[in-house]
């Protein structure tokens, strides 16, 4: 799961820098760069996570924390703009499927890392539950 994570944190810094290096406009704006933003610190969470086993489980939840936040955020901002694009308003289109695209990959992620707690947690009951005692009553 580490090593998704990291991957996942550096794709995210490659589309943000993607995106500010081939925006249209002479001077790109710095929110091209969100996703950058976003998957850096999941990039270092991702190396703590593997490098450090006893701050594993808090790096990884914190992921999810930061990808929840992208996730809301670029999904929430999307929205609105499809709304405004639906009522005919000017609308960036190329900025709201940039938008649309971080929060869906932070879902998915997201989606991922609690299938994967998940499962550790049962790995980890089903050990605990091998190893005790018969309950005798």
């Amino acid at each position: 799961m580490t090593t998704m994570t990291m991957l996942f944190g550096l794709l995210m810094v490659l589309y943000g820098v993607i995106n500010y290096l081939t925006a249209d406009a002479a001077n790109p704006s710095i929110t091209a760069l969100i996703p950058s933003f976003i998957g850096a610190p999941i990039t270092l969470l991702g190396l703590v996570a593997a490098l450090k086993d006893n701050l594993r489980k808090h790096a990884m939840h914190l992921a999810v924390v930061i990808a929840m936040i992208g996730a809301l955020g670029g999904l929430g901002m999307g929205v609105l703009d499809l709304i405004k694009l639906g009522q005919d308003k000017p609308v960036n289109e190329r900025a709201m499927t940039a938008k649309l695209a971080m929060g869906i990959a932070c879902a998915v992620f997201i989606g991922v890392c609690v299938r994967s707690f998940i499962e550790a947690r049962m790995a980890q009951r089903a050990s605990k539950d091998a190893g005790s005692p018969p309950n005798l009553k």
